[in-house]
């Protein structure tokens, strides 16, 4: 590494907390106004992975700031995700009525993970993290948009919701749950990550957490390392898309980018 490449990484390393930056949005679509967070390192000198955080539903009083979404969002932001969290129509301070959230779930979700790639153009890759109905949207937005690598579902509501619209699909998931859910049982997981194993292209990865109920009561701290541990494993998608770019063209003998330019 470079003395000016040490001297970046040293200074995150101390101020990093300070150069995150979290700011409110918001994202329209005609008269729709949904209500997000927004969270990136603005001295980040190319882009990292971004994700999309989903909500549970809002029956079971889901919104973007319930427990399981706070620790998603702030361990993402710590890893140094781009991410963004945000409020259904109708929920919060998001317009709009949510009479079919099943529909009016997936069209919002669609919304932000526009908003999301149009301000992180040169990710390295897209995630999506989906809570309870948000996992179930999450895998939704899997089959409709190629260009996500990656996914976390937590507590997917398995046994609730119809999942036979899965098709073979190239990517990474994790599925975390809680083993006491008393919304969702172990058993119907398993036989939903039994589901995706056979499909074509996906890659699962499972997490049970002892004696954790649906909210995480008492296990977020477990529920965060989880996330962590996952990401980790699959270090290749916290590398930004122009050190990747580098690297292949070293490998070429093309010229490259230095990624601790300034």
């Amino acid at each position: 590494m470079t003395s000016v490449g040490k001297s970046i990484q040293e200074f995150d390393q101390k101020n990093h907390q300070k150069i995150k930056e979290r700011r409110n949005v918001v994202i329209r679509l005609e008269d729709i106004k949904l209500e997000g967070e927004y969270t990136e390192d603005p001295l980040m000198l190319a882009l990292p992975p971004s994700a999309l955080v989903l909500a549970p539903h809002p029956g079971y009083n889901g919104h973007m700031s319930v427990p399981v979404c706070s620790t998603v969002f702030d361990t993402l932001a710590n890893l140094d995700f781009h991410a963004l969290r945000f409020n259904y129509r109708g929920i919060k301070s998001s317009t709009g009525a949510n009479a079919d959230i099943s529909a009016t779930g997936i069209v919002d979700a669609t919304i932000c993970m526009d908003w999301l790639e149009e301000h992180n153009s040169e990710a390295g890759s897209y995630w999506v993290v989906g809570y309870g109905f948000g996992a179930w949207v999450a895998m939704q937005l899997i089959i409709r948009r190629p260009e996500i690598d990656g996914a976390i579902l937590i507590s997917p509501p398995c046994g609730e919701y119809d999942f036979n619209f899965l098709s073979p699909c190239k990517i990474k998931i994790c599925v975390i749950h809680g083993d006491q859910d008393e919304l969702y049982s172990k058993e119907n997981v398993i036989a939903f990550c039994e589901k995706l194993y056979k499909q074509k292209g996906y890659s699962i990865d499972t997490y049970f957490i002892p004696d954790a109920g649906h909210t995480f009561k008492g296990k977020l701290d477990e529920l965060k390392y989880a996330i962590e541990t996952y990401a980790k494993k699959n270090g290749d998608f916290l590398i930004s898309k122009k050190v990747k770019d580098s690297i292949k063209n070293r490998k070429k003998g093309e010229s490259t980018i230095d990624p601790f330019a300034i």
